[in-house]
Formats: structure tokens, C-alpha cells, sequence
């Protein structure tokens, strides 16, 4: 923009501040703009900032274009200097709850947030869209956006038996939710796998192991293994080559007199042919 002539034939000079997430410090950041004389504000990203600030700007008439907050009331405040750049939960809560329900269908679902504006917000949308598709919200529960151990709700949703998680927040909580969630699959298919070999155990032809025409899968693993690792190799016939070439020198070059003619028979094989000597030629490395 500033090579363009910059805007109305004036340049840009960028302020950048820090909310820090918090609505209380997004007022406080947005009265240090309005004071510094700002024309525009390029944010909030957080609904929970954005709302309480965007009353600031209307009043100190300064244009603000929010890039993330997709909360409905911020738009639907009236203002005219209020603007966003990105879908309202409304749009996306509905669309996440088709993809559910008529994509993935899905009857159960678990719902959890992290009970910011942002995060309630899109989770009571889904539940109400879900819900009128005839769908069963089997858990709505909220944590705290600085709690990051959802181990109880994972074992409150599966324990209602929940067929996907929804969740409504931010990156920070939902990257340790999924890993939770990895472990908990990942301890549920151990057990299942536990008590099905001990049901199987007491039937004979459940023993039985699968047999394979394969010689490679009828050997025993340590057999495999020294089958794998003494297949030729570049690495492997150089080495074998080395010794080869090695011994023959050896043989050939050695002194032999033959004790009853005194004769030096050095290179030559059996019966007295003359043995050529062989030279190592390295191969590649």
C-alpha cells in the first residue's frame, strides 16, 4: 500500500499492541488507539475482546475490521464502524452440525467448551442445530479456559456413549484435547483387545495361528531378522570381495621352496601352473 501512495495519498504508520486475550485489557488497549489518534484498527481477534472494545471505537468514530470474532451480537450491535472478515457462529454452527448429523451420521454427540464468549457461543448453536435435526446431545459440559486436563469429561462422553466430540475454543485447549482423546481411544482399544483374548482363550481353535505360504513369515523372528540382514549389499560384496582378494594374496605370495628340489614354486597353484596374482581393485563405497 505505502509503494501504491499509500491511502488517500497519505502513508500508513502501524501501532501494534496486545490485548492478551483478556476483554478487561482489550478496553484498555483500545482506549491507548483512540488516544494515540488511530483512524483504523485491524482487530480484535477474540470475541471477548472484541464486543467490549467495539463500543470504544463507535463512539471515538475509528473503523475496526475484526479478522476472527464471529460472534453474531458484534455485528449485530448496529455499528457502523463495525466490521468483520470471517464467517458468525451462526453460520458455522450450522454447518458443523450438518456435517455431523447428514454427512458423518451421527445420533450422539458431546459437546465441550471453554466458556469464553467465543467458545459458548458456537457450542449452543451446534446443540440447538443438532438438536433440531434429531440429533441427542449426550453431554454439554464447560471447562475453564485455562484447564487443560479433560480427562473427566472424555470419560463422562464416552461413558454416555457419545460417537464424536465437539469442541468450542481456542487452539490452546484443543490440542491437548485431542491427545487426551488419542490416549483414551488408545487405552479403550487395549482393553477391548484384553478381554477378548481372555474370551478366547478357553476355545481351542482360537489358539490356532494363521499360517502363511510365505517362507519369509514361517521363520521365527531371530531367523527373519538374520535372513533380512545377510542379503547381499553394496556394503556387503565390497567387504566380501576385500577378504576374497586378501586370501588369494596371501596364498599366491607366500614363500613355498619344495624341500627335496629346492625349488621356489612362489606363485605358482597345484602341479606347478604358474598361479596369476590377484590385485584388490576397490569396488564402490
Amino acid at each position: 500500500m505505502e509503494r501504491k501512495g499509500g491511502v488517500l495519498g497519505k502513508q500508513i504508520e502501524p501501532d501494534v499492541i496486545d490485548d492478551g486475550g483478556s476483554g478487561q485489557q482489550a478496553v484498555s488497549a483500545a482506549q491507548s488507539l483512540i488516544d494515540a489518534g488511530v483512524v483504523a484498527v485491524i482487530g480484535h481477534f477474540n470475541s471477548s475482546c472484541t464486543l467490549p472494545a467495539s463500543r470504544l471505537y463507535n463512539d471515538a468514530k475509528v473503523l475496526e475490521i475484526s479478522p476472527g470474532s464471529t460472534n453474531p451480537q458484534y455485528t449485530e450491535q448496529g455499528f457502523p464502524y463495525a466490521f468483520r472478515i470471517c464467517g458468525r457462529d451462526d453460520q458455522q454452527g450450522s454447518v458443523i452440525a450438518n456435517f455431523l448429523h447428514d454427512q458423518l451420521k451421527l445420533t450422539k454427540i458431546a459437546i465441550l467448551d471453554d466458556k469464553t464468549t467465543y467458545g459458548e457461543g458456537i457450542a449452543k448453536i451446534v446443540k440447538d442445530a443438532f438438536e433440531a435435526k434429531g440429533g441427542q446431545v449426550v453431554m454439554f459440559q464447560g471447562v475453564d479456559a485455562n484447564d487443560f486436563d479433560f480427562r473427566a469429561n472424555i470419560s463422562v462422553a464416552q461413558g454416555a456413549g457419545a460417537e464424536a466430540l465437539m469442541w468450542g475454543g481456542m487452539y490452546k485447549g484443543g490440542g491437548p484435547l485431542c491427545v487426551q482423546m488419542r490416549q483414551a481411544a488408545s487405552m479403550c482399544r487395549s482393553s477391548a483387545t484384553t478381554a477378548a483374548r481372555t474370551r478366547s482363550s478357553s476355545k481351542p481353535w482360537a489358539r490356532m495361528r494363521r499360517t502363511s505360504t510365505s517362507p519369509l513369515a514361517r521363520t521365527t523372528p531371530a531367523r527373519r531378522r538374520r535372513r533380512l540382514s545377510s542379503r547381499p549389499t553394496r556394503q556387503n560384496l565390497t567387504r566380501c570381495r576385500l577378504v576374497f582378494d586378501l586370501r588369494l594374496r596371501r596364498g599366491a605370495g607366500a614363500p613355498h621352496r619344495d624341500p627335496k628340489s629346492g625349488i621356489d614354486r612362489r606363485g605358482q597353484g597345484r602341479g606347478g601352473a604358474e598361479r596369476p596374482t590377484l590385485r584388490h581393485h576397490p569396488g564402490p563405497d
